[in-house]
């Protein structure tokens, strides 16, 4: 779900009434406790286990930046190794 719809009004109204025990996390949470615990399990399931044997580690990043205020990040991590 893309983040801006998380605090529009008129889709809480729309899922609220079917849903009731729905609940939308704002942009202040989401950002800071959301997105740190995803890339806390990331590193520690992926990138962690997965450093110590390997060889060739590539990595690249875009961003796309909207007129309607939906920026985008990515951050891709490719490991090489010996198997």
């Amino acid at each position: 779900m893309p983040l801006f719809s998380c605090e529009n009004v008129w889709f809480q109204r729309l899922v609220l009434p079917q849903h009731s025990h729905v609940q939308f996390p704002s942009r202040s949470s989401f950002v800071e406790e959301m997105l740190a615990t995803m890339v806390m399990k990331i590193m520690d399931q992926y990138f962690v286990p997965n450093l110590a044997s390997t060889i060739v580690v590539s990595t690249s990043f875009d961003m796309w930046m909207s007129q309607d205020g939906v920026d985008t990040f990515s951050f891709v991590i490719n490991f090489l190794n010996d198997t």
